[in-house]
C-alpha cells in the first residue's frame, strides 16, 4: 500500500517535544490532591475492556517523613474533575501507601481490581490519608513533563484545598492490568550528548502477524541539534549492516544547540524491503568531534513499563562506542523519542505467517 508513504508510526507522545523537565506539586494541606483525567484505551486484544489492578505515580521527592497517602480510581464529573466517588463501591479500587525515595516511578496494587471499558473516562486521585503533613513532612508528586504540545486529554490537575489548576502538558500517570501497562509511566528523561565513534539508536521490531513487509522512508527524532559546521549520519541497520543512510549537514538547521524535532528522509536511490519478525535499528552517528548531538529518550523503571508506549518492549535504545565496528548494547528500559515514516506496508494473508 504505497499510499502509506506519509504514515508515521511509534511516536511515544504527540511529537513536538522541545525540552526536558518535570513540573511537580508538594502537598501543603490535608485537603490537597493530585489528579489525572484520562480515557481507557482499547487493549487491542478484542475484549474492549481492561481490569485495572495497579495505579502508578512518579514521586519527585519527600521532605522529612511523608504521611500516609491514598491513591484511588474515581469517575469524572460533568465539569471534567474527579467526581469524588471511589470506584468499586464496597470493594473500593484504592490503596494507601507511604511515599519514599527521589525521582522514582511507583506502582501501587489496588485493594480491589476494577473492570473498565474502552472509552471510559476515569480519574486517578492521590490524596492525604493519615499522619503528619506540614512543611517538614511532605511528599512531592510529578504532574507533567514538558512538551511543546499542549494536551487537552489526558491532563493533570493540581488541587490545592479545593482550588483546581489544570496542567496543559504531558500528564505523568499510569495504570496496569495483570499483563500490560498503560498511560505514561515515566521515571526520567535523558539527553546524552555524543560525538565521533559513539552511536545511539532506536531498535524496533514488528510482529509477523502485523506486517509481512514494509519500507522505512524516513524518521522523526527529538534531538538537541549539533554544533555548527558538523555532520551527522542517520543509518538504518539490520544487525551491524547498514541498509540505508541520510547525511545531515548541521548548518541545515533552524537553531544549533537547541532541542527540536528533526525530520530526516533517507537518500538512497532505492529503499530496502523490511520484514515482520526481524529486528532493525535506526542509529544516529556523528561524523566529527565536538559534535554534541543528543538523542532524547524516556527512561522507565522496568522493561515492562514500555508496554505503555507504541512498540511496547519491542522498541528500545541501543548504543555502541566503536564507530560501527562492534555489536550493539541494548538498554531495555530506555526508549528514544522517535517515530518511523513508512511506506509499502503489506499484511500477511489470513492464517499465514510469512518467514522472511
Amino acid at each position: 500500500m504505497s499510499n502509506l508513504r506519509q504514515i508515521r508510526l511509534g511516536a511515544p507522545i504527540a511529537l513536538g517535544y522541545t525540552a526536558l523537565g518535570f513540573s511537580n506539586y508538594t502537598f501543603v494541606n490535608t485537603t490537597d490532591q493530585v489528579e489525572f483525567i484520562f480515557q481507557v484505551p482499547d487493549p487491542a486484544d478484542g475484549t474492549r475492556s481492561v481490569t485495572i489492578t495497579q495505579l502508578g505515580y512518579r514521586l519527585s521527592s519527600v521532605t522529612g517523613t511523608s504521611p500516609v497517602m491514598k491513591i484511588s480510581l474515581q469517575g469524572v464529573d460533568a465539569s471534567g474533575n474527579p467526581d469524588g466517588t471511589i470506584k468499586g463501591g464496597g470493594s473500593p479500587a484504592s490503596q494507601t501507601f507511604t511515599p519514599a525515595g527521589t525521582s522514582t516511578w511507583n506502582w501501587v496494587t489496588l485493594a480491589n481490581p476494577f473492570a473498565a471499558s474502552a472509552g471510559d473516562f476515569l480519574a486517578i486521585v492521590i490524596a492525604y490519608s493519615s499522619g503528619t503533613l506540614n512543611g517538614a513532612n511532605t511528599p512531592m508528586f510529578t504532574l507533567i513533563c514538558a512538551s511543546s504540545n499542549n494536551n487537552v486529554l489526558p491532563y493533570a490537575i493540581q488541587n490545592v484545598a479545593g482550588t483546581r489548576t489544570r496542567q496543559a502538558q504531558q500528564a505523568i500517570y499510569g495504570f496496569q492490568t495483570a499483563s500490560k501497562a498503560f498511560g505514561f509511566p515515566l521515571m526520567t528523561q535523558t539527553a546524552t550528548a555524543f560525538s565521533t565513534t559513539n552511536e545511539r539508536a532506536l531498535r524496533f521490531f514488528f510482529e509477523q502477524a502485523l506486517v509481512q513487509s514494509y519500507k522505512v522512508v524516513g524518521v522523526r527524532l527529538a534531538l538537541t541539534t549539533p554544533a555548527a559546521g558538523k555532520s551527522v549520519k542517520v543509518i538504518l541497520y539490520q544487525g551491524t549492516t547498514a541498509l540505508q543512510t541520510v547525511t545531515w549537514d548541521s548548518d541545515a538547521v533552524a537553531v544549533n544547540g537547541s532541542t527540536r524535532m528533526v525530520d530526516l528522509w533517507f537518500q538512497d536511490a532505492s529503499l530496502t524491503t523490511l520484514f515482520g519478525g526481524q529486528e532493525y535499528r535506526i542509529g544516529v552517528q556523528p561524523q566529527d568531534a565536538s559534535n554534541n548531538v543528543a538523542l532524547h529518550q524516556l527512561d522507565v523503571t522496568t522493561a515492562s513499563d514500555l508496554e505503555a508506549y507504541p512498540g511496547g518492549q519491542n522498541w528500545y535504545l541501543s548504543t555502541r562506542a566503536s564507530g560501527g565496528a562492534t555489536a550493539w548494547t541494548d538498554v531495555l528500559t530506555s526508549r528514544p523519542y522517535a517515530e518511523l515514516i513508512v511506506s509499502d506496508w503489506t499484511v500477511p494473508p489470513p492464517g499465514i505467517i510469512v518467514a522472511a
